[in-house]
């Protein structure tokens, strides 16, 4: 059962992150540089499936043996390791095929997409652990 809460929590601390991120901290860069990319507004169906497979991934491969093991070192690390993989297998998917993605966006999202699982891995992991 705790696996439910730990995806619930983490999800939640994903999710809120993630539109503070997009919503206003990387709106301009985005909009500037991939108007062209951009739809108006956001498809939220496939947006609900990745978030969902996302935490799945990051409960089974992180969060879960982090929190079993009570390892600290493992939660932050393997949070770390899980966003840089994940993130940095879109951005360099879209780098190589996309004709107007840039270098500089892949290495923002992918710096961001490490630092956000990175985080939300610790608190996950603190929250069950204490």
């Amino acid at each position: 059962m705790n696996v439910v809460y730990e995806f619930l929590l983490a999800i939640i601390i994903f999710i809120i992150a993630n539109l503070f991120w997009t919503s206003f901290l990387s709106k301009k860069i985005y909009k500037k540089e991939q108007i062209k990319l951009l739809k108006s507004k956001p498809d939220f169906i496939p947006l609900t499936i990745l978030h969902i497979i996302y935490i799945i991934g990051l409960v089974f491969f992180v969060l879960n043996p982090s929190i079993t093991t009570n390892s600290l070192d493992f939660a932050l690390i393997g949070g770390f390791l899980f966003g840089f993989i994940t993130y940095s297998t879109y951005d360099l998917t879209n780098l190589a095929t996309l004709k107007d993605w840039r270098c500089y966006m892949t290495i923002i999202d992918i710096f961001w997409g490490s630092i956000l699982t990175g985080i939300v891995s610790l608190i996950v992991f603190t929250v069950f652990t204490h």
